[in-house]
């Protein structure tokens, strides 16, 4: 009986120890997804690099002061006007850290073509509460377990690739995404599971 009493209280101290540990390792989810709107910094060093914007930025549509800009042969979206109308700020990474670059504008900006709009459940960066980050594709938007991919985002924790399918859902305090993570078959890309997950943090 005690051999028994002892095997059970093992197993409840192996089992409460696997709860701590599940605990500390899972990401905790907040009260309400931070909603970031994005400033560009004015004080960035001149980089040297020149290009200029033809349209509004495709990733971030809502925003009168994205651009589509081009540097070369390298496309650069969202890129942010400056208050003197000569610069734009590129290459912006709030995750990291990286405040980007300045874009000397060799042609004026074009007329905005779109209304500033600071209610919408768009984004130009996604932080899902388990640390992928996500992107809006700006270009072909691939079709993945029939349903339109809209975000592209980093590799999971285990090396795999993920997309948001469709809208992001801001119906609630903290925001919901469709994640599908993908596996490669062949030639193609395939949804290995979807899952609604929450987010963490949007820049718009």
């Amino acid at each position: 009986m005690i051999s028994g009493m002892k095997q059970l209280a093992c197993l409840a101290c192996a089992l409460a120890s696997l709860l701590v540990l599940c605990a500390f390792r899972s990401p905790q989810l907040q009260a309400e997804t931070a909603v970031v709107q994005n400033q560009p910094p004015t004080n960035l060093p001149d980089s040297g690099r020149e290009g200029y914007c033809w349209t509004g930025s495709i990733a971030a549509p809502y925003r009168t002061d994205a651009w589509r800009c081009t540097e070369g042969n390298a496309i650069h979206d969202p890129c942010f006007s400056l208050p003197d109308g000569n610069y734009v700020v590129c290459g912006a990474n709030p995750v990291t850290g990286d405040s980007g670059f300045t874009l000397k504008l060799t042609k004026p900006l074009p007329q905005p073509e779109g209304k500033a709009s600071a209610d919408t459940n768009q984004a130009w960066m996604v932080e899902l509460n388990d640390g992928e980050v996500c992107t809006p594709f700006t270009g072909t938007r691939p079709l993945v377990a029939g349903q339109v991919a809209t975000y592209g985002c980093s590799p999971n924790a285990d090396g795999r690739s993920s997309v948001l399918l469709g809208d992001l859902d801001n119906g609630e305090p903290v925001w919901k995404a469709k994640a599908a993570t993908l596996v490669r078959r062949g030639t193609e890309w395939k949804a290995a599971s979807i899952d609604v997950v929450p987010v963490k943090t949007v820049w718009r």
